[in-house]
């Protein structure tokens, strides 16, 4: 996922996935812990991959930004 083109779609996913990460760590405190309690941990887990991607430069590219 690169250029100009994976950037909006990995912002696009990290919105909702934030939204559902800390909306699960909030109803964890109600009768179905577990079932929140995954919920939390894959939405965080997934987040954290897709913001890794975010800041991470595309395949193929070197440090400067250029094609290898």
């Amino acid at each position: 996922m690169g250029g100009i083109y994976g950037r909006p779609l990995l912002i696009g996913n990290l919105m909702p996935l934030s939204n559902i990460t800390f909306s699960a760590l909030r109803m964890w405190r109600t009768d179905n812990r577990m079932l929140y309690a995954v919920t939390c941990a894959v939405a965080a887990l997934l987040l954290m991959l897709f913001g890794r991607s975010l800041f991470r430069n595309p395949p193929g590219l070197g440090q400067g930004g250029g094609p290898t």
